[in-house]
């Protein structure tokens, strides 16, 4: 029997076999997008126009209605925040599902219009993975945090001891105090020493403190578009102030750029000029690496103050657990100051840290998330371009890794001694997978130097019975507190 082959086909066999090819693979097509479309949406509530899901959230604590939704509609369900169709997911698994497992699909940012006006839209956390070079921008990012960590956290032990010494013997409230220090510290780490320019620092805190405070509530313009037009006034607030921000950044850099030493790193910025620009070669354009400063002082102020302030009032809140990390610090630093290596040697300290973290949830949501392509998650579809909402506080209070999660117990991470290495994996207050906030290290070791040069100096007491009922925010902070700081000696 001879070969046969398609070069000895005749040309009128060729158009007919790559007719019933084309005929086959349309077919398959066909099945295959039918499969697709049959496959549902996640479930969800009924929503209003215009508004979408909004009226059934709590303005005080949306983060808990979204938790209680979802015991009825699954920890993957659909609403719409205003005219945006809104995937919301809760709990661990159902976040590593998408975040980790799924990390390509869900790795964008949505196109809010807030988001453009962070670094003049070149910010690293703003921007989706799937855009040009955002690998290459946090990773610049990473090593520029990690050249000058070891400056950085030798100035917030600095900066704590100099709380606790301002605060012994006092009664006051503390978070005014906890926030001009922490500025300190992030605004150092950014631009340089604070004390050489005290007039751009005070500026650029307040334009910091003005944009979180604006952001802090979740930005409805984002979501409902006739807002934007019956509120001009708060988004030209909010343009205006991310401008100003924009350009105090821009005489730090030209004053960097002019007096750069490549063999003295003192800050972010100058670590950055070094690795992106004078060494690095990188193809991000200039302004790209520069501007990753504003990422930096912007999360990084407000999540480490509010989190040292939440650290304080829980400390006088359940003295039991106080007393417990400070016969651990005294154990092992004997009187000699903390240093960041302590850390793996102070499980106590650190599980009350985490339990802080835990109970006061200081973070309720993720920064939101894209689907970058169609895909699915747990049997739903999940189109492209889906604006996705990660439910942190779900995590928190899932009981079967934290029984009776209301009930604040720090033991809960301790295990034989040590620290649970099972419950800390499933505990993400910083996001998990390839968005995981980029300072993590960097301020989890700040907020352990501040508990613990405090509490080895002070007792901190209640002068009243405390109400830890978080205001809420993009970061939940405590309500007004008095507390009063005894010296031990």
């Amino acid at each position: 029997m001879e070969a046969y082959s398609l070069f000895d086909m005749n040309v009128g066999e060729m158009v007919g076999s790559s007719t019933v090819y084309l005929v086959i693979i349309t077919a398959l097509l066909c099945i295959v997008n039918s499969i697709v479309k049959k496959t549902p949406l996640p479930p969800g509530p009924w929503n209003f126009p215009v508004v979408g899901s909004l009226p059934w959230l709590s303005i005080n604590s949306p983060h808990k209605t979204l938790y209680n939704m979802a015991k009825t509609y699954g920890n993957a369900f659909y609403l719409k925040f205003g005219s945006i169709p809104t995937l919301v997911l809760n709990e661990y698994q159902t976040i590593h599902d998408a975040l980790v497992d799924k990390s390509e699909d869900f790795s964008g940012r949505p196109d809010l219009f807030s988001f453009e006006y962070a670094s003049e839209g070149k910010s690293m956390s703003f921007t989706g993975c799937n855009r040009r070079f955002w690998k290459l921008h946090r990773r610049l990012a990473e090593k520029s945090l990690k050249t000058v960590m070891e400056s950085t956290l030798n100035l917030a032990s600095e900066e704590a001891r100099n709380l606790a010494e301002m605060f012994t013997d006092n009664t006051l409230d503390p978070r005014e105090q906890v926030l001009w220090s922490m500025a300190k510290v992030k605004y150092t780490l950014c631009y340089g020493n604070y004390k050489k320019n005290l007039d751009h620092f005070h500026k650029m805190i307040n334009a910091v403190l003005k944009v979180l405070e604006l952001h802090n509530t979740g930005n409805f313009l984002n979501f409902i578009p006739l807002a934007r037009t019956i509120f001009k006034k708060r988004e030209r607030e909010l343009k205006e102030t991310c401008d100003k921000m924009m350009d105090m950044t821009k005489i730090s850099e030209e004053k960097h750029l002019a007096e750069y030493n490549r063999d003295k790193i003192e800050d972010a910025m100058d670590a950055l000029i070094k690795i992106g620009i004078d060494e690095g070669r990188s193809p991000l354009e200039r302004d790209r690496i520069l501007h990753t400063v504003q990422d930096f002082i912007g999360a990084g102020l407000d999540i480490t103050y509010i989190s040292i302030n939440w650290c304080l009032q829980y400390m006088a809140k359940y003295p039991n657990f106080q007393k417990l990390v400070q016969d651990e610090i005294d154990q092992v630093l004997e009187g000699r100051p903390v240093t960041p290596l302590d850390q793996p040697s102070m499980p106590k300290t650190m599980s009350f840290i985490y339990e802080v973290l835990r109970h006061a949830c200081v973070v309720p949501f993720a920064l939101p998330h894209s689907t970058v392509r169609d895909t699915t998650l747990q049997g739903y579809r999940i189109p492209k371009d889906t604006f996705v909402l990660v439910n942190l506080f779900s995590m928190t209070r899932d009981i079967k890794v934290f029984p009776e999660p209301e009930v604040f117990n720090p033991n809960r991470f301790i295990d034989n001694g040590n620290l649970n290495a099972d419950v800390l994996n499933r505990f993400i207050p910083c996001g998990i997978g390839r968005r995981r906030c980029v300072g993590e290290k960097l301020g989890k070791t700040e907020l352990f130097l501040y508990v613990v040069n405090i509490l080895q100096k002070l007792n901190v007491n209640q002068v009243s019975e405390i109400n830890s009922t978080p205001i809420f925010g993009l970061v939940q902070k405590p309500k007004p507190f008095q507390l009063n700081f005894a010296s031990r000696k």
